[in-house]
């Protein structure tokens, strides 16, 4: 069962090319270009749903477990510690994974968390497991990112990256209008169980709407499609390593 998960997150394998003329190739193109971004967009807009409802509730766990601002302060810190952390790894992972598994599986397992966490009466365990579901939600940028790259050019993709980094700002807002609601109408508890639920359901979402790179759906790379070349030829020569160690790590603008 593990070979046949490992096998359905890697890439999709390139499909056989369409035969089709330009007009058609255009069509599926914008058609898979807007379901692309429009799962990217709305899966990362319920990512900070399983993510920032914390905040908003901090109060009424702080109440119930009889436990000051510092000590409340360890679980989003365990967090943010493993969420950064988790999102260079799973950077490097999402390049060996293709879209589709990668970004429903992370926010899966962090619906799944936030369902099981109004369940849980130990303070420990509340900040394990949220310092496990930081692991998980490192698993939304990435792809988006890889996404981004994969099917829309160079000359188009600070547009497209602009109108999907949206997505935090949407998240962040719509996430405190969800948790007053829960918090209104049920407790602090019904600010994981709904968020959980909804993010489970988007993670099937983008089952049903993401794919890969365009070559796994027949259609031409993006640099073909929109004529637009790589301004750096590819290094065939250098190992995966060799190319994070000269192009990442050994990067002075991005450290």
């Amino acid at each position: 069962m593990f070979a046949k998960f490992v096998n359905w997150m890697k890439p999709i394998p390139d499909s056989k090319s369409l035969i089709m003329g330009k007009k058609l190739i255009t069509k599926q193109y914008r058609s898979w270009r807007i379901k692309m971004f429009l799962g990217m967009f709305v899966g990362y807009i319920v990512y900070y749903f399983t993510r920032a409802n914390i905040t908003y509730v901090a109060p009424s766990i702080m109440r119930e477990f009889g436990i000051t601002k510092t000590e409340f302060s360890v679980i989003p810190a365990v967090l943010f510690v493993v969420y950064s952390v988790g999102k260079f790894l799973s950077g490097i992972l999402a390049d060996r994974c293709n879209i589709r598994s990668f970004m429903a599986v992370g926010l899966l397992g962090s619906s799944i968390i936030n369902l099981f966490f109004g369940f849980i009466p130990s303070l420990h365990m509340l900040t394990f497991l949220w310092g496990l579901n930081g692991g998980l939600q490192s698993m939304g940028y990435p792809p988006a990112a890889k996404g981004l790259v994969y099917w829309f050019s160079s000359s188009e993709r600070a547009t497209k990256w602009a109108l999907w980094s949206t997505s935090h700002t949407i998240g962040a807002s719509v996430v405190g209008i969800l948790v007053g609601f829960c918090i209104k109408f049920g407790s602090w508890r019904a600010a994981f169980y709904l968020p959980g639920i909804i993010g489970l359901i988007t993670s099937i979402f983008l089952l049903y709407t993401l794919t890969d790179k365009p070559s796994s759906v027949g259609l031409p790379p993006i640099e073909v499609y929109h004529n637009d070349p790589l301004p750096v030829k590819e290094q065939n020569s250098l190992s995966y390593w060799e190319t994070l160690k000269k192009y990442v790590l050994g990067n002075p603008h991005i450290w």
